[in-house]
């Protein structure tokens, strides 16, 4: 990579995190050194670019100016020397909300890298919003919600969801024959639903029910109320793709069958575009096209 590509790459990796530290270790070099190449390209330039202090880094006017120049040069210069391919190298750092977590993203992620063993996945898993600025993320997967704004936003699909129960729980509670005996039995509810459950018949998705309902057991992570339930705990909304085998293996019997949960959105997202070097990409493509085959989309 020649020098000006390298100061210019600096330059709009450290206006994306504000933060030296954090843009030393996205490009692999020493603060000191990132820091001369910040040097180097303002002399150039004949301006500043930055303002930086012990506690704080943000853009100048001309910075500002100047940012999406450069994300455009550097992204330009990537995508010729990194062209798409079987041979895609470096290190992509993922994280996932819970939600998406269970649609058994790790699992992907592992014939992803099947197919491409030169790339390295560094992997995290978070109940909070998705922050992929500050922990210098590459790719975000998110399963309904707002993405963040001035993120990049790519829908993957849409999660389809029905209710289960282990054929323990129901020998002894009994299944219910209406939506309204629901509010008879144990409930295991994720805790983002504030405890209403909102589902609609498959043959009228318009006439959508909201039922409130008395969860025994709530969390923010949908394999823990999968857990309980296999336990014969109670009846719990679970993403199709993640329990159908255990439904075709008996372990689980899915509860009032004419009904689904409303879909939910599933979206890859990305900081800039600026990140879409060909290694993003073909993650992105990987996963989109696996879970439209699960039927997802």
């Amino acid at each position: 990579m020649s020098e000006r590509l390298l100061e210019a790459k600096a330059f709009v990796v450290v206006a994306q995190t504000l933060s030296f530290t954090q843009a030393a270790e996205v490009l692999g070099l020493s603060v000191s050194v990132l820091s001369r190449h910040i040097t180097a390209l303002e002399r150039k330039l004949g301006t500043r670019l930055l303002h930086r202090t012990t506690r704080s880094v943000t853009l100048t006017e001309p910075g500002a100016q100047f940012l999406p120049r450069f994300q455009a040069w550097v992204q330009e210069a990537e995508q010729l020397f990194a062209p798409y391919g079987d041979e895609l190298q470096g290190t992509l750092r993922v994280a996932a909300s819970m939600p998406f977590f269970d649609l058994e993203l790790v699992s992907l992620l592992a014939q992803f890298q099947q197919v491409h063993p030169q790339i390295k996945l560094n992997f995290s898993l978070t109940a909070q919003p998705l922050d992929l600025v500050r922990g210098s993320v590459d790719v975000g997967f998110q399963e309904g919600g707002v993405v963040a704004e001035g993120y990049i936003a790519r829908k993957l699909g849409a999660i389809e969801s029905w209710m289960v129960a282990s054929p323990v729980y129901l020998a002894t509670a009994g299944m219910p024959q209406v939506p309204e005996d629901l509010l008879q039995h144990r409930i295991l509810s994720l805790s983002s639903c504030h405890a209403l459950w909102q589902f609609a018949p498959i043959a009228d998705p318009a006439a959508q029910i909201d039922l409130k309902v008395k969860p025994c057991f709530e969390s923010n992570y949908a394999n823990a109320m999968l857990t309980m339930c296999l336990a014969g705990n109670g009846i719990t909304f679970q993403a199709v793709r993640a329990t159908e085998d255990l439904v075709r293996a008996g372990r689980l019997v899915v509860v009032l069958p004419q009904y689904r949960g409303l879909p939910r959105l599933a979206y890859a997202a990305v900081a800039s575009r600026l990140n879409l070097s060909p290694a993003v990409r073909a993650l992105l493509d990987f996963v989109a096209a696996k879970l439209a085959q699960a039927g997802t989309e």
